[in-house]
């Protein structure tokens, strides 16, 4: 005969299939920009428990969706909760208009750290309206903007109910596949 007193089930972070990571819908609507022109930020956050299911992945591209002729740069961030933290990696990007998207291959390949955020951010140059976006999805890590890079606030709460149409890979050489904010929010909880 035996007791057992106490249990714990322990259920680790399932590992996630390389691919594409994102908050929009893929159907572009609008695009946001100064009235006068002039550089900002706009970005993307994806939390550490989400990225924990990347652990040994690496991001090596960003997709933006190109809505208007523009160039900029390209940022990737680790840690910060409500506005990035360290910036790792920087390279410029451009786009022509297309009205589809555009990868642009990061010129270093970028490990996840699965313990830390992950920012996307965009800075453009020039151009007017260039922050692509689709109808809100209805997570707010998927609509950041900053004139300064230093206050951050959320699209939504400024009265444009968006969500920026930004989108990162992450690879292990293995076959991929798209993950959409639904599958985020699945592998989070």
């Amino acid at each position: 005969r035996f007791y057992i007193d106490y249990i714990d089930f322990i259920h680790d972070a399932q590992p996630l299939e390389p691919g594409w990571i994102y908050y929009d819908n893929g159907v572009n609507v609008d695009a946001v920009g100064l009235t006068a022109g002039g550089s900002f930020m706009w970005g993307v956050r994806f939390p550490a428990s989400m990225m924990a299911g990347f652990a040994g992945c690496s991001l090596t591209k960003v997709s933006l969706f190109d809505y208007e002729a523009h160039t900029g740069k390209v940022m990737i961030y680790q840690g910060g909760a409500t506005a990035p933290g360290t910036l790792i990696h920087q390279q410029p990007y451009t786009c022509t208009g297309s009205n589809d998207f555009v990868e642009t291959t990061l010129t270093s390949v970028l490990p996840i750290d699965p313990t830390q955020d992950l920012w996307v951010v965009m800075n453009n140059d020039n151009g007017q309206y260039v922050a692509s976006a689709c109808d809100d999805t209805g997570d707010p890590n998927g609509r950041f903007i900053s004139i300064d890079g230093v206050e951050w606030d959320d699209v939504a709460a400024l009265g444009l109910p968006y969500t920026w149409m930004i989108r990162a890979y992450v690879s292990d050489g293995a076959k991929s596949r798209a993950i959409s904010s639904d599958d985020a929010i699945s592998a989070i909880k």
